[in-house]
């Protein structure tokens, strides 16, 4: 009995995947294992310093991306703002703004005025 879950063509499309995703792997672990090794190994001063960039700025891009798309989502003028007004949900919103801004005002405050520890010359407050 075939099952209505799994057609021919999902299993086929599966299958094309898998094989994708073991070839790029495999090409990804031929590459990178002598290069990881020498920049190990042999590298020292600048060309430590640019296998090192070459390995995080793809990191830090995409931690960038991830930042500018949660501040166009969450902006004053962004899509949750535009979504809540179109369900008439803008004031809680605003009230969700204005209680985090309290909060953060509370905690600014409190390590404004928290006392200091190394005031003292034993390391314990008198």
């Amino acid at each position: 009995m075939r099952s209505c879950w799994r057609p021919p063509i999902v299993q086929i499309i599966f299958a094309h995947g898998d094989d994708g995703g073991a070839r790029h792997a495999g090409a990804c672990s031929v590459i990178a294992f002598p290069i990881a090794y020498y920049a190990a190994r042999y590298a020292s001063g600048w060309t430590k310093a640019l296998f090192y960039l070459a390995v995080m700025m793809p990191l830090w891009s995409s931690y960038l991306v991830k930042i500018y798309a949660w501040k166009l989502i969450l902006a004053k003028e962004g899509i949750l703002t535009w979504l809540a007004k179109g369900l008439h949900l803008s004031w809680l919103i605003d009230g969700l703004l204005a209680a985090a801004d309290t909060s953060a005002v509370r905690r600014c405050r409190s390590a404004i005025s928290a006392p200091s520890w190394s005031s003292s010359t034993s390391g314990f407050p008198t």
